[in-house]
């Protein structure tokens, strides 16, 4: 197996076991520095190891690699709390200047490197020893020194507020006592604040003065003769709604600065600037590179072939070093952040996993990648651009680079690898676009298509195959090293001996905490029908039957909540809490329907459906008025008929013994009212017995009838 940068590893000793990280791997993969990650470990410093002497320990069972870090250091920059962002960044700017100097913060001692780094400048040897610990034990990221404050207090529970009024007590003797923030003055601050979107009030100061005015307003009084707003006494004070906006209004500081700035200033002056690298690309792992092209094929739905979908959306990212292709996306989004970073969450998938996912069986050796890079290049465009790369930078400590103009020979990378999966893939794919389609005589591609997305991305995924174990690089320039042990030019065989002797920039990090933060985000809503999310798809979780959601939402109304979800596929959504772990949500028997289909083929079939409405509805409105002329018939034709008993009729004929008329009615048309078989199939039974009713009796039966229905008449005129 192969050990890489971040990795965790349990080391048994012979009283006890500890856990120790990988800061860094030498070029030549020889030996390595880790870290105890115990907490309460506080003189823990790296220490230098052997890799044949650990490879050898893992074969033994003395050292199991783990896949799950006790530290929840992935958090949606949303959950993070203002201060906590503060100290974070007070505490990398200490440090961002030492971390970058591997192998020698390992290798030197650490006062003289802070002597040496920081020798014009005061700072406390001891805050930046923690700060550094913190940073090698908690991940080596930047999330890494986020402070301990969600261990403290009493996170999430409202304190218990009285009569009395909390906080520091007022200046001056002629303040208003003030109110505490309760959770009616809570559900004032929302709903005000939900109002002012809506009606695009901006200003912090605007937003208070309209919660004031709708909710705590006393009435009115006149002052020379004009009409002025009277407030009640005690009111929430303007630093208070601040502060609960600061920390309660869902939305991240770098969302709050682009609505107040605007995304264009955000854009030039607050996002983050990450420049491109002097970094020599040296091994498998110190660069990716992603692009994407729109395919040459047209394709059918999954659910109905007889809907064409258009062309898929094609990602590749690939190693810059051995020219691997270490993840891909094949969907019918386009080329967006959304579609871009289910690609990069597939560099860290085990391949076999999704091989399998897609009926395709591999072994690891096939593709060995599931781990991310040391840095990402990207093309100059939306996908990387603004505050959507935090995630990538904060959470996984990556990179990200543009590519500038004049670097022609990075794009080409890339790109050529497209050109060699099409020309693999369009001789056997139906619909597939060549260079005389559209030229006079020749089929329409669009007619031609039979392939669904789900049948195109088997292809891909086998041409990936075929790219990475067996396409000789005839353009790659190999150094002298590899020329020395006579390295194949193929993908994976560069891969390999990069693994081997260049490795140390790989980064191994939980497939599903990279897939949780990469995820596209919404809103669902919690009903009584289940979870609501997208059209008629409801889902239901563990946490929701055991506490009751669903009987809640019936009481109570519905609430939102935070959902993660994977666009290739309907089967599950996740909620996402705000501590980086997530509940697992499964489809309602109701939405089955859809069970195991790409929300794109969700989306056409709903589409459809609309559309097939509409083209309904002009049937369905000349239904209606044929309708309101039937019955308006109805109506002339009674009340035609009722004409020549009107005039013997008063109100109170109209409302007396309605009971025993509806008795009597009712005996009128039993016979009608009554379920009879047919005549034919009852002429053997007549003919068998000659007692059934005779002529004379069924004349009988018309006489009784005429007597009661004159019976009846006389009586309605007697009244």
């Amino acid at each position: 197996m192969i050990l890489a940068k971040n990795q965790l590893l349990e080391i048994n000793l012979s009283n006890n076991k500890i856990v120790e990280r990988i800061l860094w791997i030498d070029k030549n993969y020889s030996y390595c520095f880790t870290i105890d990650i115990e907490k309460n470990n506080t003189n823990a410093l790296p220490l230098i190891k052997e890799l044949e002497t650990l490879h050898r320990l893992v074969e033994l069972g003395d050292v199991k690699p783990l896949l799950n870090d006790p530290y929840k250091i992935f958090y949606d920059e949303s959950a993070i709390t203002t201060a906590e962002k503060n100290t974070r960044d007070n505490r990398w700017d200490q440090i961002k200047e030492l971390v970058k100097m591997e192998p020698d913060i390992y290798l030197e001692s650490i006062n003289s490197m802070i002597k040496r780094v920081y020798k014009d400048s005061k700072v406390s040897r001891s805050s930046i020893y923690k700060y550094l610990r913190l940073y090698w034990q908690r991940g080596m990221v930047k999330n890494s020194l986020i402070p301990d404050f969600r261990d403290c207090g009493g996170r999430g529970k409202r304190k218990k507020l009285g009569d009395k009024k909390t906080g520091r007590p007022k200046t001056y003797i002629k303040d208003k006592p003030g109110i505490n923030v309760t959770s009616m003055v809570d559900y004032y601050f929302e709903q005000g604040l939900k109002e002012c979107k809506e009606s695009n009030v901006r200003g912090i100061k605007d937003i208070y003065n309209h919660i004031l005015y709708r909710f705590f307003l006393e009435g009115y009084r006149y002052e020379n003769n004009k009409k002025t707003v009277q407030l009640e006494d005690n009111i929430p004070t303007l630093r208070q709604f601040r502060y609960w906006y600061e920390n309660h209004s869902g939305k991240s500081l770098a969302q709050k600065q682009i609505d107040r700035k605007g995304q264009r200033e955000y854009n030039l002056n607050y996002r983050p600037v990450t420049g491109k690298s002097d970094l020599n690309i040296n091994g498998p792992g110190a660069q990716y590179q992603i692009d994407s092209t729109p395919s040459d094929i047209y394709l059918i739905s999954e659910v109905n072939p007889k809907l064409s979908i258009g062309k898929p959306t094609t990602y590749f990212v690939i190693d810059v070093f051995s020219r691997m292709i270490t993840g891909m996306y094949v969907g019918i989004k386009e080329a967006s952040w959304v579609a871009a970073r289910l690609a990069i969450a597939n560099t860290a998938e085990d391949k076999v996993n999704f091989c399998k996912s897609n009926g395709i069986d591999i072994s690891e050796s096939d593709w060995p990648v599931q781990h991310l890079p040391e840095s990402i290049l990207a093309d100059r465009g939306t996908e990387f651009s603004g505050y959507k790369i935090e995630t990538l930078i904060d959470s996984f400590g990556i990179r990200v680079e543009n590519t500038p103009s004049y670097r022609a020979d990075l794009k080409g990378i890339i790109e050529k690898n497209f050109d060699n999966v099409n020309n693999k893939l369009k001789p056997f794919m139906p619909g597939s676009i060549t260079k005389d389609s559209g030229k006079r005589g020749e089929a329409d591609p669009r007619l031609e298509a039979k392939m669904t997305l789900k049948e195109y991305r088997r292809g891909v995924i086998n041409a990936v195959l075929s790219y990475n174990n067996f396409h000789w690089l005839k353009h790659y320039t190999p150094d002298r090293e590899m020329l020395k042990e006579n390295v194949r030019l193929v993908p994976i065989e560069i891969w390999k001996w990069g693994i081997k002797h260049r490795s140390g920039q790989l980064k191994k990090i939980p497939e599903d905490i990279v897939k949780l933060r990469l995820m596209e985000k919404a809103k669902g809503r919690v009903q009584m029908y289940g979870i609501h999310f997208k059209g008629d798809l409801y889902y239901t979780c563990h946490r929701a039957k055991t506490e009751g959601w669903f009987e809640d939402a019936a009481i109570k109304g519905s609430w939102e909540v935070e959902l993660a979800y994977d666009p290739s596929s309907t089967d599950e959504v996740y909620i996402v809490n705000s501590d980086g772990t997530y509940e697992v949500c499964y489809l309602l028997p109701k939405s089955k329907a859809y069970n195991g289909i790409h929300f794109a083929d969700y989306d056409e079939v709903i589409f459809n459906l609309k559309e097939m409405e509409k083209g309904h509805e002009h049937k369905e409105i000349e239904a209606e008025i044929n309708l309101n002329n039937d019955l308006m018939e109805i109506k002339k034709q009674a009340e035609e008929s009722f004409k020549e008993y009107k005039q013997d009729l008063n109100k109170s004929n109209r409302t007396k013994n309605i009971r025993e008329n509806k008795i009597m009615e009712r005996e009128l048309l039993s016979e009608e009212e009554s379920l009879r078989l047919s005549e034919v199939l009852s002429k053997n039974a007549m003919r068998d017995n000659k007692n059934n009713k005779s002529e004379e009796y069924l004349d009988e039966m018309d006489d009784e009838f005429n007597f009661i229905k004159n019976f009846q008449k006389e009586r309605l005129n007697n009244e």
